[in-house]
């Protein structure tokens, strides 16, 4: 690198057409160091891909995890008179079961629940 350097005073200096071809000079010089740079960072890239005995291709056929479907959800809570009245038991509580629970003091949600999730 030049020891030069480019003061503030030197661009004020400078008329229009000379700015703008210091400008286009700078523009290709900034061109030729990014170039350098990505030259310089594939190699990397490829000494270490090398390193740990790996390929391009490796890196692009690499599989995503993906989320297992576990199905429906079994229904945990019926309403004890109308059937139709359900609960999975996740998210927010359903408004039928918190209206049977205060129309109901002495029940609780245990009471409400399907024959199959009864603890024995």
């Amino acid at each position: 690198m030049a020891s030069s350097k480019i003061t503030n005073s030197m661009i004020q200096s400078l008329t229009l057409k000379e700015a703008v071809k210091l400008r286009e000079t700078l523009d290709n010089h900034i061109e030729i160091l990014q170039e350098a740079k990505r030259e310089e960072n594939i190699n990397k890239v490829n000494s270490l891909l090398e390193e740990v005995g790996l390929s391009i291709d490796d890196l692009k056929t690499t599989k995503k995890k993906t989320r297992k479907s576990s199905g429906t959800v079994k229904i945990k809570y019926m309403h004890p008179d109308n059937k139709d009245l359900v609960s999975t038991g996740r998210g927010r509580q359903k408004n039928w079961i918190s209206k049977w629970l205060e129309e109901n003091p002495d029940g609780v949600i245990e009471d409400l629940l399907v024959p199959e999730q009864m603890p024995e």
